[in-house]
């Protein structure tokens, strides 16, 4: 499934996982934003996910008023969370609205973990 652009040439098909890896790429962009991770399962290890796979952290709903986009992140130790989580909203916002033409009513974010520095060497 996707969005379905029609313009006077014709259409435009935009997969939901090229909407989820712009907004996971735009998230990564925000400082303190340690990785995209997989959704936690209840009791599981967070893991945060290669540049090949980020989609699979990222969740793209469509209904009556647009895009409803939820970002499964892990930031690193020290992070303001909730500045980080506005400016994760923002951005992804912004460069998704941009890319694709569509409207993003929503961004969701859960953190997942977070990644302490001996963690990150």
């Amino acid at each position: 499934m996707g969005a379905v652009i029609k313009n006077g040439l014709g259409s435009i098909a935009i997969d939901n996982k090229a909407i989820a890896q712009t907004a996971a790429l735009a998230a990564l962009d925000i400082d303190g934003i340690a990785g995209i991770s997989l959704k936690r399962r209840k009791g599981g290890r967070v893991v945060m996910l290669d540049k090949e796979s980020l989609s699979k952290g990222v969740s793209v709903d469509f209904d009556d008023k647009g895009v409803k986009i939820g970002l499964h992140l892990t930031v690193d130790y020290g992070t303001d969370i909730p500045a980080a989580a506005a400016a994760v909203g923002s951005e992804v916002k912004k460069v998704t609205e941009e890319a694709t033409g569509l409207t993003v009513c929503a961004v969701n974010i859960y953190i997942e973990g977070i990644r302490t520095a001996k963690q990150g060497e």
